[in-house]
């Protein structure tokens, strides 16, 4: 409906001199924002959803969390009032992608499965599939889901490819796998398959023609440190070193989850060439951060409390400060207990699934 130009609302919509997508973000809510009023009044409110959703979609991008749930409780107040499963996928993912800034990863994985109910009855399957699909399995890498992971794989090569980006996302999840493969049953063989599947997201990047418009810096920057994780587990500080100074051209320090994750990945760059008061401040830097989540957000994040204690324990034990390395040993301990509990597991895994 929304490519229906002989609507004037539409009309209007589309006299931009071109796509609106090509205009900043903020130019696109303001023109959105005008179309408002008259968008309301058509009969097939999908229309008007649409609005909302994009304005909370871009206020989103560009951090207005202030004013992205009135516009999110704007869009929701019509489901149900319509029938278009591509803007009720449209109002879901965008809603997941909202709760998924805010770290509440499990309100993020439950709207994000309810999009892909709904995009996945469209007559072809639309590219922000790949994107669902690849926020998805951010989700399985923080559960080291490995299972649901390999389904994500199939299910995003069934996606026609439209952009660049698709296919950054689509090695990376695999090369996510892989990394999970190897942390969970210590499998360092497998470090080369998590090297190889970065690599070739980053070199998809390098020979588009399109990476202005690609938007692929957040996704590149979780290459970059997928590889220099693999590269420090493999004890080869020069290479980690060199894609170290390359995760610093995309990563974006703004957002809470990048800044903890590049803090944690420096203080282990540190911790492998023995600079060991970078590492600590680095890591002290994400413990910091962490301990900012809401209480009932922690359990979600509770593998990057286990690999920083785990490498500020390392930090001491090199130093022969063993009492302080112990006492890091106890939380690891602690977390790792929470973590893996077999009953307390499934229950949690059972309800994310429903």
């Amino acid at each position: 409906i929304m490519k229906d130009k002989s609507i004037p609302l539409l009309n209007r919509y589309y006299m931009t001199g071109g796509d609106i997508e090509f205009f900043t973000f903020p130019q696109q809510i303001e023109i959105l924002k005008a179309l408002i009023p008259e968008a309301k009044e058509y009969e097939d409110k999908a229309v008007i959803t649409r609005l909302y959703a994009i304005i909370a979609n871009h206020l989103v991008a560009l951090e207005d969390m202030n004013h992205v749930e009135v516009y999110l409780d704007s869009a929701f107040q019509y489901k149900g009032q319509f029938n278009n499963n591509a803007i009720s996928g449209l109002m879901h993912y965008i809603k997941g992608y909202y709760f998924h800034n805010k770290n509440d990863v499990n309100q993020a994985h439950e709207n994000y499965y309810e999009a892909a109910g709904y995009l996945k009855q469209l007559p072809s399957l639309p590219p922000l599939l790949s994107d669902l699909y690849y926020n998805l399995a951010r989700i399985y890498v923080l559960w080291a889901d490995e299972e649901r992971l390999k389904e994500l794989i199939v299910e995003m090569k069934e996606v026609p490819y439209y952009n660049t980006s698709q296919y950054l996302m689509n090695y990376s999840v695999i090369a996510d796998l892989y990394a999970v493969q190897a942390q969970k049953h210590n499998q360092a063989l497998l470090l080369d398959s998590v090297i190889k599947y970065n690599r070739l997201a980053i070199d998809q990047y390098n020979v588009a023609a399109d990476k202005e418009s690609a938007g692929v810096g957040h996704q590149l920057s979780q290459n970059y440190i997928g590889l220099i994780q693999a590269y420090i587990r493999k004890g080869d500080a020069q290479a980690a070193s060199e894609n170290m100074q390359q995760l610093y051209k995309f990563v974006n320090t703004d957002k809470w989850l990048n800044t903890m994750q590049l803090h944690t990945i420096e203080g282990e760059y540190y911790t492998l060439t023995k600079e060991y008061h970078k590492a600590e401040e680095a890591l002290n830097k994400a413990a910091t951060l962490l301990s900012e989540l809401k209480k009932e957000y922690e359990v979600d994040f509770y593998p990057y409390y286990i690999q920083i204690y785990e490498s500020l324990g390392k930090i001491y034990e090199q130093q022969g400060k063993y009492d302080k390395a112990l006492d890091y040993e106890r939380l690891v301990l602690k977390y790792s207990q929470r973590l893996y509990d077999k009953e307390s597991t499934t229950i949690v895994n059972d309800l994310r699934v429903q």
